[in-house]
């Protein structure tokens, strides 16, 4: 299943050459099945800077599940449309003359850098959150950086060993720009709770209605020392007129 994608037998040079495969590909069946353990412990050894309270078992193993579904998620993407499309593209380059004899140690060290490389590339939303959660990202910053993601995706494609027609370039640079966008919806979510907390509370409506119910009972008192002043003044055109 693992030289399906090249479409051509495999051959190795030395005596141990058959066995050195198996070997290798039972590792790597091996480390893909203690993956959930060495995350667990990766996420306890990280957890005191994290927070001050311990994490519990169900948010452990929610990330725990995370990570290994994004990693699956990035194997499969790179076995299913990232290898066949750059060993097409180096396949055309065998001529006549010069035909190609892969050995199954190099075809199995290209393959499992390719598989290797997604399955972190896909782990982009889960390290991204892991960062919020230790130092959370100030409201509207994270999409300046989208054309900062989008240069910065095609570098990767371009620096990468299996990346080097322009079509599988785009496929790299496609899920790293999809994933940041992800990631940023998530962050956003995860952010809404304290952002709910920050805001300030309104002042309860009788604090405000209390002063103006005491100066509309103030208001009555201003006749009152007006009205002798308008009687002397009466008086005084009275005594003119008389």
């Amino acid at each position: 299943m693992l030289s399906h994608p090249l479409g051509m037998p495999l051959y190795y040079n030395t005596p141990g050459g058959g066995f050195q495969f198996v070997l290798l590909v039972s590792l790597l069946v091996g480390m893909l099945l203690s993956l959930p353990v060495l995350l667990y412990q990766l996420i306890r050894y990280v957890e005191p800077a994290l927070s001050t309270r311990r994490l519990t078992r169900n948010a452990v193993m929610g990330v725990m599940a995370a990570s290994v579904g994004l990693a699956i998620a990035g194997v499969v993407f790179a076995f299913l449309i990232i290898l066949p499309a750059s060993l097409h593209f180096f396949a055309g380059f065998g001529d006549e003359p010069v035909r190609p004899l892969i050995s199954a140690a190099s075809y199995f060290s290209f393959t499992i850098g390719c598989l290797a490389t997604f399955a972190i590339i896909f782990q982009l939303p889960l390290i991204m959150l892991l960062i919020n959660t230790i130092h959370r990202w100030p409201p509207g910053q994270l999409p300046h950086y989208r054309m900062h993601v989008i240069i910065g995706s095609f570098a990767v494609a371009l620096i990468l060993p299996f990346t080097y027609d322009p079509l599988t370039q785009f496929l790299v640079a496609l899920p790293i720009i999809g994933l940041y966008e992800v990631s940023l919806g998530l962050i956003w979510m995860a952010n809404r709770p304290v952002r709910r907390a920050a805001q300030p509370t309104p002042k309860p409506a009788a604090k405000v209605v209390a002063p103006v119910r005491s100066a509309q009972l103030m208001k009555p008192e201003r006749p009152a020392q007006i009205m002798p002043l308008r009687r002397r003044i009466d008086g005084r055109q009275l005594v003119q007129l008389g």
